[in-house]
C-alpha cells in the first residue's frame, strides 16, 4: 500500500482557505455541463491504464463536483456530485500532493469513508493546482478491486492532470480578461456620463453667450477691429456650440433614441444637396468636386435629412485632406439583389492602417482633424450609426498619398421592424 499524501492538515483548513474557493468559482466551471475537452482526458486515462471509473472532480467547500466522468452509474452521473463525507479527492486538496491508495480498507485514511463500502477500493489522485499554489480538486481513477498502480499508471495520470490544469488555467484567464474587460467597461461607461453632463451643462451658458455677442453690434457701432474680434468670437462661439451638439447627438443615438423619419428620397436629388452644400467649401480649397449616379435608379425609403448629413460630414471630410488640385467624387449606383451603393472618394492623403480598424469608433483618438476633419472624433461614429439603423453598412479603402474611398451599402426599402 502506499499513499503520498504525506501530511495531515487540520480537516477543513485548505478546503476552506477562501483564496482556493475564490480561485475555484472563478474557473466557472461548477455544475457546468459536460465539456469534450474535459471528457476526453477521462476517456484517455481509462482506456490507457484500464479502469472503469475516472474522473475530474473539483472540491467545494462541502462537496466534489464531478466536471468530467467515465463509469459513473447512471444516478449518480446525473447527479454529478457527492459530499465530501464520501470524497477521497479531499484529502489530495488538504495535502496538495498525489494520493495513492492500492487498497481503501486497509489504509488508515480512508477506510472508515462512506464510498469504501460502495466499492471504491483503489484510488490514485492526482491534484490540479493553480499557477497561485491553489489545490481546486484531482485528475484520479477508482477501481473496485485492489490495485497496484506501476510507474506507467503514476506517469499517465501525472501527466493527463497536467493537460487538464492547462485547460482550467484558461477558464481562469479568461475569466480574468472578462473581469478586467467589464471593469474598464464600467469606466467608460461612467467616464461617457460625465463627459455627456458636463457637455449638456455647458451647452446652455454657452448658449446664453452666443446671444450676447450677437446683440453687441445691435447696440453700438463697432470699428473695424472690433467688429473683427466680435466676427472671430461668434465663429469661435459658433463652431464649439456645433461640438457640443454634436457629442449630445451621437450619445443619445447610441443609447439607443435614434429615431429615422423615412420617405421616399430621389437620390440623384439628395446626392445633389449634398454636393451643394459643401460646394463652397470645395472652392475655397480648389477642390475639384464631382457627382455620378446611375440612369433611372429607383427612388428609396430612407430618411434624407440624416443621409444628407452622413453625406455631408464624408464629403466635408474628404475636402479637407485633399491638396489643393485634387479631386472629390460622390457616386450612386443600384446593386445586384436591390442594394444602394453610395461611395464618397477622394485622391488626398489617404489614411494609415492601423487607424482603419478603428475609425468609426466614438472618440477616436488616432483619427485627428488632420486627417477626417472632424474636430471632436464623433463625425464618423455618427455616420456609422445612421447607415447601420437604415439596415446598411459603411466600409473604407485607404492608401496613404492615393487617397480614400467611404462606401455606404443601404437598402432600397427600410428593414422590417423586429
Amino acid at each position: 500500500m502506499t499513499n503520498t499524501a504525506t501530511s495531515q492538515h487540520h480537516q477543513g483548513s485548505a478546503i476552506e482557505n477562501p483564496a482556493r474557493l475564490a480561485e475555484l468559482h472563478a474557473t466557472g466551471l461548477l455544475d457546468s455541463p459536460p465539456e469534450e475537452s474535459f471528457d476526453r482526458f477521462t476517456r484517455l486515462a481509462s482506456a490507457l491504464i484500464g479502469i472503469p471509473l475516472t474522473l475530474v472532480t473539483l472540491v467545494d467547500r462541502d462537496r466534489q463536483f464531478f466536471k468530467s466522468q467515465v463509469g459513473l452509474d447512471d444516478e449518480l452521473a446525473a447527479v454529478r456530485e457527492t459530499p465530501l463525507e464520501r470524497s477521497f479527492c479531499k484529502h489530495v486538496v488538504e495535502s496538495g500532493q498525489p494520493l495513492i491508495i492500492e487498497d481503501a480498507r486497509l489504509h488508515s485514511l480512508v477506510r472508515d469513508n462512506p464510498a469504501v463500502k460502495d466499492g471504491a477500493i483503489a484510488y490514485i489522485g492526482m491534484p490540479l493546482i493553480t499557477p497561485e499554489g491553489q489545490t481546486l480538486g484531482t485528475f484520479c481513477a477508482v477501481d473496485d478491486q485492489p490495485h497496484f498502480w506501476n510507474e506507467r499508471d503514476i506517469r499517465i495520470m501525472r501527466d493527463l492532470a497536467a493537460t487538464v490544469m492547462t485547460e482550467i488555467e484558461l477558464r481562469l484567464l479568461a475569466g480574468k480578461l472578462l473581469a478586467q474587460y467589464n471593469q474598464l467597461r464600467a469606466t467608460e461607461l461612467q467616464r461617457d456620463d460625465m463627459a455627456q453632463m458636463l457637455v449638456h451643462d455647458l451647452r446652455n451658458p454657452l448658449t446664453s453667450l452666443l446671444a450676447g455677442l450677437h446683440l453687441i453690434d445691435e447696440v453700438d457701432a463697432l470699428d473695424p477691429m472690433q467688429a473683427q474680434a466680435l466676427q472671430i468670437a461668434r465663429r469661435g462661439g459658433d463652431a464649439l456650440l456645433r461640438m457640443v451638439n454634436e457629442i449630445l447627438e451621437v450619445s443619445k443615438y447610441q443609447a439607443g433614441h435614434l429615431q429615422l423619419d423615412y420617405s421616399s428620397v430621389n437620390i440623384p436629388d439628395l446626392l445633389t444637396l449634398a454636393r451643394e452644400q459643401v460646394g463652397s467649401m470645395a472652392e475655397r480649397a480648389s477642390i475639384r468636386l464631382e457627382q455620378h449616379s446611375d440612369d433611372q435608379l429607383p427612388a428609396c425609403q430612407l430618411d434624407a435629412d440624416k443621409l444628407r448629413r452622413v453625406l455631408v460630414n464624408l464629403l466635408a471630410n474628404a475636402i479637407q485632406h485633399t491638396a489643393a488640385g485634387g479631386g472629390v467624387s460622390l457616386n450612386a449606383s443600384l446593386l445586384t439583389g436591390g442594394r444602394l451603393e453610395i461611395r464618397v472618394s477622394d485622391n488626398g492623403l489617404g489614411i494609415p492602417s492601423e487607424q482603419i480598424a478603428r475609425i468609426f469608433d466614438k472618440f477616436n483618438s488616432g483619427c485627428t482633424a488632420r486627417h477626417l476633419g472632424s474636430s471632436t472624433g464623433l463625425g464618423l461614429s455618427f455616420c456609422k450609426l445612421v447607415v447601420e439603423a437604415h439596415g446598411g453598412s459603411i466600409s473604407v479603402d485607404s492608401k496613404l498619398d492615393r487617397g480614400s474611398t467611404f462606401t455606404l451599402m443601404l437598402p432600397v426599402t427600410p428593414p422590417r421592424p423586429n
